[in-house]
Parts: C-alpha cells; structure tokens; sequence
C-alpha cells in the first residue's frame, strides 16, 4: 500500500510543476487513483503468491518426473495393514499432550498412523520421514513422498491415510483433526486441501503440523490450520517460503537450540508446545471432543523391499 502513496505523491510533485489547473483536477481525481493503485498491487501481489507457490509445485514434479524417466524412483501400490487396537485414552487437553503422542509414535520409527475414535470426531498422526529411499522399500514414508507432496500429487501415504480412516470407521460426517510431524505434515495440508473440494472422502477440520514446509500452500483452500514450528529447525524452511498469514492458518514459533537433526526431533517441538500452552494462544484449536477415544494403529507397506 505503501507504493500507491508513493506514486501518488510523486503525480502530484511533477503536476504542481506544471500547472496549478493541473494540480487542481488531480486533488479530484486523486482519490480514485489512489484506490485503483491500491487494488492493482493488491492484485499483483495475490498474482506474485500463486506464482511462487506454482514454482515451488513445478520444481518438486519436475526433480520426481527425471527421477522416475531416469530410474531413481519408484511409485509401488500402497497396502494397509488391519487396525490394531492399542487400548482407550482420553481427549487431549493442550497442545504438549498431542506433541507427545506424535512423538511416541514418530520414535517408533516405523510407517505408522494412529487414529484416535472419539464418538464424532476423530485425531489421526502422521509421523515425519521415514526413510531416504525413493521408492525402492516397502516403506511408502519415504523421500519420493516428499516430492509428490511438494508438488502437489497425491502420496502413497496420502492413500494410505485415505484407507485407514475408512478402516477405522470413520464416517464422512465425523470431524477429523490432522495432526503431523515434518512430512506427516505435508500430508494432511494435501488430504486437507483435496477434502475442501471433495476428492479427500472425509471432512478435514483442522491440522496441527510440527516442523512441516507448508508455507507454499494457500490459505483460502485449507480448514483451521495450526503450524507449530523451532526458530532453530531447518526443515520449515525448506520450501523457502514462510506461512500464509491469515485467519484460519496460525503459525507459532519457538526456540529450542540443537543440531539440524535434534531441533526438528519431536522432542524439541514437546518442549514448546509446553510453552505455548502456557501462553493460552490456542485454546480453540484443542476443543475435541470430550470423553474416551479408542486408539488404532495402522501400519504401511508398498510394494517389495528392492534392497532384499
């Protein structure tokens, strides 16, 4: 908006030297002017938001497309394992109590989603990568994962997390909270944006990432989103753009100091949680339901392990 003021300014400085008829007519006009300036940056500006998030989508497919013409990386069918059930736990109070789930199942190392079922409204975790493999092991929390969620294209742990919500018995109309670590992350952003349009075929109405780069997804397609990310983390940042500010995305930063590898640990993302629950910013975001959740795991699996 800034510009428009500028440029304003500037009509005025070289009208006044010419003629003050001149300047007369544009302190009518200039209102108008100033309010067309102001709709055309605004409009640049929305323009310049898609291209970068365009370009971003563009480089993770075209690095996955030479990938796959070249050999690298493999896309296998995904299979879902039967629910186990783990037990009962009660609906989460705070923000650490869902950073601790998140990161016993995120230091179980395996492809993992747990679903807890409370009686309208479910939470599903996502833990962070894997593996660095592209697709040549039978675990589908891999890089090339990361590369089709980048670019926009639905994951195998996409239709992973797809088939285990219908596995569990969630139905259309229950509300599901996403809750993700690093790429678990990337994950529920795409189910989330695919549910608004209807080809996700439940109703997404928030996520909560760890350490995720989300930042190149646009707001007005997302439900409540809640980003939750260390000053001292790489992996945020990897997209090389930050968080849309809006009313339905918050992101909260912390400072949890470490190595590239312990600052984006789940562990380090509990320790500010526990602070941001101290700050009582985010109460709407952890109204779930009351009461008693039954807790599965679903384990997944793509294809054959190439390695042996």
């Amino acid at each position: 908006m800034v510009t428009a003021e500028i440029l304003a300014a500037q009509l005025i400085i070289d009208v006044a030297q010419a003629s003050p008829i001149k300047l007369a007519h544009l302190a009518i006009r200039l209102p108008a002017v100033i309010t067309r300036l102001k709709r055309l940056i605004v409009a640049c500006e929305a323009m310049l938001e898609r291209i970068t998030v365009t370009e971003n989508r563009l480089i993770a497919g075209m690095a996955l497309d030479i990938g796959i013409t070249a050999g690298l990386v493999a896309n296998p069918s995904v299979q879902v394992s039967a629910g186990l059930t783990v037990g009962k736990t009660q609906a989460p109070k705070n923000l650490v109590t869902i950073a601790e789930r998140m990161m016993q199942l995120d230091n179980r190392g395996s492809p993992t989603i747990r679903i807890e079922k409370y009686p309208n409204s479910v939470i599903a975790y996502l833990p962070g990568t894997r593996t660095t493999s592209l697709g040549w092991t039978s675990n589908p929390m891999d890089m090339k994962t990361n590369l089709q969620e980048l670019s926009g294209r639905r994951s195998n742990v996409e239709i992973g997390l797809e088939a285990a919500l219908a596995a569990a018995g969630v139905k259309a109309t229950d509300r599901v909270t996403l809750v993700g670590h690093s790429q678990g992350g990337l994950v529920a952003i795409s189910a989330a944006e695919r549910s608004k349009t209807g080809k996700f075929p439940f109703f997404i109405e928030k996520v909560i990432t760890f350490g995720s780069p989300v930042g190149s997804n646009l707001a007005e397609n997302l439900p409540k989103v809640l980003s939750v990310e260390n000053k001292f983390d790489l992996v945020p940042k990897l997209d090389a753009k930050s968080n849309p500010t809006a009313p339905n995305w918050h992101t909260l930063e912390g400072t949890v100091e470490g190595d590239p590898i312990s600052a984006h640990r789940m562990e380090a993302y509990r320790q500010i949680s526990a602070e941001i629950d101290a700050s009582g910013q985010i109460l709407e975001f952890l109204r779930f339901e009351e009461g008693t959740a039954e807790v599965e795991t679903y384990n997944l699996s793509q294809g054959a392990d190439f390695r042996g």
